[in-house]
């Protein structure tokens, strides 16, 4: 006899195809995007200080190779010409000539020091005086001519240095003045720190060593 009981049914079983899936979130979370910005923030600063170095020791570097093109040219100039590029300044040329500079002598305007040590007799020409050495090394423009430099001869690259005229500028070539014939010369040459400021060549010349310094 069967049962009067309502009828069974069977377990429903749904296809794969048929199951509805949660929704897969998309996007960043916040902290997912601060992390990633803090990360290239990271990076960006490792890289500027890499490239901050690398300026830095540029401009250390140029200053130095420079400062060594420039001794030579010192020293060409004592080649030839037999002397050292000295300014004809009265009380500089006596005291070497009588080399009575046992305390440090120095003209009115500080332009030089002279100073007599156990090494021997040096003159040293700081900082923006510097020019005074240097002006006398330039060749000469069109028809005038640098009487220190009668031979007219290229002692300076004028493509690698820079004085302190209208910026720096690259250094001009020695010449004479429209007006009154003036010698337009005091044009120190100069150079870039590691912090990008500005400084000047100093010159020192020992006569006893036969020896000549550019110091940063």
């Amino acid at each position: 006899m069967r049962s009067s009981g309502s009828p069974t049914v069977p377990p429903l079983h749904l296809q794969p195809s048929m199951i509805v899936k949660p929704a897969q979130r998309a996007g960043f979370t916040i902290i997912e995007l601060m992390a990633v910005i803090l990360l290239i923030a990271l990076l960006i600063s490792i890289l500027f200080g890499a490239a901050q170095y690398v300026v830095r020791t540029a401009r250390f570097q140029r200053a130095t190779s420079t400062a060594a093109a420039l001794q030579a040219a010192i020293a060409t100039y004592r080649h030839e010409y037999g002397l050292w590029p000295i300014p004809d300044d009265p009380t500089l040329q006596a005291q070497l000539a009588t080399l009575s500079s046992s305390p440090p002598a120095t003209n009115a305007y500080a332009q030089w020091t002279l100073t007599k040590t156990s090494d021997g007799i040096s003159v040293t020409f700081p900082t923006v005086n510097n020019y005074l050495v240097f002006d006398m090394l330039r060749a000469s423009s069109g028809s005038a001519q640098n009487p220190y430099n009668t031979n007219n001869v290229q002692f300076i690259d004028n493509s690698t240095v820079f004085t302190t005229t209208n910026a720096p500028l690259f250094i001009p070539r020695y010449r004479i003045s429209s007006s009154g014939g003036m010698i337009e010369a005091g044009h120190p040459i100069v150079y870039q720190n590691r912090d990008g400021t500005m400084g000047y060549y100093s010159i020192t010349i020992w006569f006893d060593m036969e020896k000549v310094e550019v110091d940063l």
